[in-house]
């Protein structure tokens, strides 16, 4: 699926930009893959398929995010927290970030907490609908 805009940057741009996710996890927020050396509090985001529209720029996606709340005892009530945050972050209607507009963004399912097997630490697993368009087609 090739598309004009890029969803995902948007959707991590809009995500930076609130001050409660942000507060959790400081400049943690990862698109695709977190890296190896990473450890505590963080957000992924990883597009798992959706429908572009042909011929037009506009997207209807699914992202999985994850959210970590490191090792530990507390490790899973931090991941709770960071969804939390994200949650509500993410309980948007048209916003225009860049040259995207955010058309929607609303959870689809979770959270789910699991724990990663080879680092023990906790994450909250989550699934959004995301619908973007060209922000050059709205008024």
């Amino acid at each position: 699926m090739t598309l004009p805009i890029d969803p995902l940057a948007a959707l991590l741009d809009h995500l930076r930009a609130d001050p409660d996710l942000t507060a959790l996890i400081d400049d943690r927020l990862y698109g695709l893959d977190r890296p190896r050396d990473a450890a505590g509090a963080a957000l992924t985001a990883t597009l798992r398929g959706g429908v572009a529209r042909p011929g037009l720029p506009l997207a209807d996606l699914r992202v999985e995010i994850r959210c970590w709340g490191g090792t530990g005892p507390d490790g899973p009530q931090r991941a709770i927290a960071v969804w939390r945050a994200c949650r509500a972050a993410v309980n948007i209607s048209h916003r225009a970030v860049g040259q995207t507009h955010l058309l929607w963004c609303l959870e689809d399912g979770g959270p789910l907490l699991l724990r990663d097997p080879d680092s023990d630490e906790a994450f909250a697993r989550a699934e959004l609908r995301l619908a973007t368009a060209d922000a050059a087609l709205l008024p």
